[in-house]
């Protein structure tokens, strides 16, 4: 079991965008929303128009690890607000309890329905998940799904599998932080996700 879960711990701890400086790191954690947002937009009508007209929404990229009773994650993220175009990079890391195992990529979407909850998120971070998968995915080949809820009735949340092979049912608990690595750097700022 402890190595199952050191295994799992490894796995999680590459979850972090790629690049050797800050701005790399920033560039690559923004073409990741912005990729992301591509794909939920094709996937959900209506959807597009429902992030334009939130205050603001995130996009999430975790790796998560589930084996016998314990599941781990781990990522990166970028909450965007509409308003201002102003982006704030996250971490996000979380432990559950329940029966799974495999290895899943995962791209979630959070949709703030009010200023005040994307503020608290920023600032505070906690979400509490409960989650059933099933997903098995390959390249291009195979599927996914994944039904999700936020505790926060102001938040909405969308997942999609990108890759990966897991087959759980769990609690866990999410935390979501600052990634004050990224966002204390000096520079120019990210672009805005495409108005379209």
């Amino acid at each position: 079991m402890v190595l199952a879960l050191t295994a799992s711990l490894l796995v999680v701890g590459c979850a972090s965008p790629k690049g050797m400086t800050a701005a790399d790191k920033r560039q690559y954690a923004t073409d990741m929303r912005d990729a992301t947002m591509d794909n939920f937009f094709a996937k959900y009508i209506g959807l597009e128009n429902k992030v334009r007209q939130s205050p603001g929404f995130a996009v999430m990229s975790n790796i998560g690890t589930a084996i016998i009773f314990v599941t781990t994650d781990g990522g990166y993220g970028v909450v965007t607000d509409n308003r201002t175009g102003d982006a704030t990079f996250m971490k996000v890391g979380g432990l559950g309890l329940g029966l799974g195992i495999g290895v899943e990529d995962t791209r979630t979407l959070l949709v703030f329905r009010s200023d005040s909850a994307m503020q608290q998120f920023i600032r505070n971070g906690w979400d509490f998940m409960g989650e059933v998968s099933a997903a098995a995915k390959a390249g291009d080949t195979g599927g996914a799904w994944t039904t999700a809820g936020s505790a926060n009735k102001d938040i909405d949340v969308y997942e999609m599998t990108l890759n990966g092979l897991a087959l759980q049912a769990n609690g866990s608990a999410e935390y979501y932080w600052k990634y004050e690595a990224l966002n204390a750097v000096p520079g120019p700022r990210p672009t805005p996700a495409p108005a379209q």
